[in-house]
């Protein structure tokens, strides 16, 4: 989680404020991925992140948050025994369609959930911010030479950029993405805009998606989560001088399966644009040595990355000059090679838990006070 803020953070402060460092990675994604991709603009490939890691990450809270929560609250007794016996019984009973009224109306509200794609569609269709700053040029015109239409046509675009800025918290209630208080550092905050809205008009049109999620939001029982509360009983009513590592390993990698497999897939990794906007990032990251793209990485630092390649979990990484030169050997949206890094990553925070536990727990207790901050 401390690793999608981090990526959150770097769409909002390196990538959409604009800067040399964006024309540096259309070049790249050109030179190296010209058969994939035919747009390479980076604030379409930074909004497209930024939303399927929000619409990804409130659902996939929504999924598995009350299904631990349950346990803490109904599955065991007051007197701190287990009560195996409702587990055993109301793990299968968990549905939206049972739960009552105002519940049911709240969940069909949820971002990215039908209903508020339909919203979504009224909002953009009548965005008086986005009507008000085209206004200050009708047409983007085509690079002649410098020109005095061109130099015109900076002039429009600098105050276009400015009137978003100036006005864009006037039009949010939450729809947009990155929320409005983000706007005032995006030097070119029309432009950024206008893939803003092709990116959510893209999503609000994708039915397939919508359908997808609907089915997600039912909420109900998968042999991952009647295992995960099996696992958890056996681990509960162990002995307490047995060791429970391989129990408490068991139960991580079945909620990863749950978390992975059942909701980030068919939510967010199924959509072809993303996929490809993933790919191309990982590519740009690898040859760039993760200098014009950040790479795929878990860093198990408070800090957003680190120099100390033990303290790091990376995503394909390049194990010798053929390997870096022959390019990416996998695709992060793949389930196949994301199930191989999430277990990298689960061998990787036990080692460090083992060998360096006190710098460990420091961190975690730095991010931690973050929800104070």
């Amino acid at each position: 989680v401390k690793d999608i803020v981090d990526a959150f953070r770097y769409s909002r402060e390196q990538v959409l404020t604009g800067g040399w460092r964006n024309a540096a990675r259309t070049s790249a994604a050109s030179a190296v991925m010209s058969e994939l991709v035919s747009d390479a603009s980076p604030y379409e490939h930074a909004v497209r992140v930024y939303a399927a890691l929000a619409k990804g990450n409130l659902w996939l809270f929504m999924d598995i948050y009350p299904w631990l929560w349950f346990v803490l609250e109904y599955g065991v007794n007051k007197d701190g025994t287990l009560n195996a016996a409702r587990l055993n019984s109301h793990v299968g009973e968990r549905d939206t369609n049972t739960l009552q009224q105002q519940s049911q109306a709240a969940v069909q509200e949820l971002p990215f959930g039908a209903n508020w794609l339909g919203r979504l569609k009224g909002r953009m269709a009548s965005d008086p911010v986005y009507q008000e700053a085209g206004k200050f040029f009708e047409t983007r015109p085509v690079w002649v030479g410098m020109d005095g239409g061109y130099g015109q046509y900076q002039a429009s675009a600098y105050q276009a950029h400015r009137y978003v800025k100036q006005h864009v918290k006037d039009w949010d209630a939450g729809y947009r993405l990155p929320p409005s208080k983000y706007w005032q550092a995006f030097g070119e905050a029309y432009y950024v805009m206008e893939e803003e809205r092709r990116e959510l008009s893209r999503v609000a049109g994708d039915a397939g998606a919508t359908a997808r999620l609907q089915k997600i939001a039912r909420f109900e029982v998968t042999p991952e989560m009647r295992k995960t509360y099996a696992v958890l009983m056996n681990e509960f009513n162990a002995d307490r001088g047995e060791p429970k590592f391989d129990k408490q390993k068991e139960e991580l990698v079945e909620i990863a399966k749950q978390e992975q497999l059942h909701i980030l897939q068919p939510l967010i990794y199924k959509d072809a644009k993303l996929i490809k906007t993933m790919n191309v990032n990982h590519t740009i990251s690898r040859y760039s040595g993760g200098f014009l793209s950040p790479r795929y990485a878990v860093v198990y630092s408070a800090a957003p990355k680190t120099d100390d390649p033990k303290l790091q979990t990376v995503f394909d990484e390049p194990k010798s000059p053929w390997d870096y030169a022959t390019g990416p050997k996998q695709s992060l949206p793949n389930p196949v090679d994301r199930m191989v890094y999430v277990a990298r990553i689960a061998e990787d925070f036990n080692r460090l838990m083992t060998e360096r536990r006190a710098y460990m727990e420091g961190e975690l207790h730095k991010i931690r006070g973050w929800l104070n901050a």
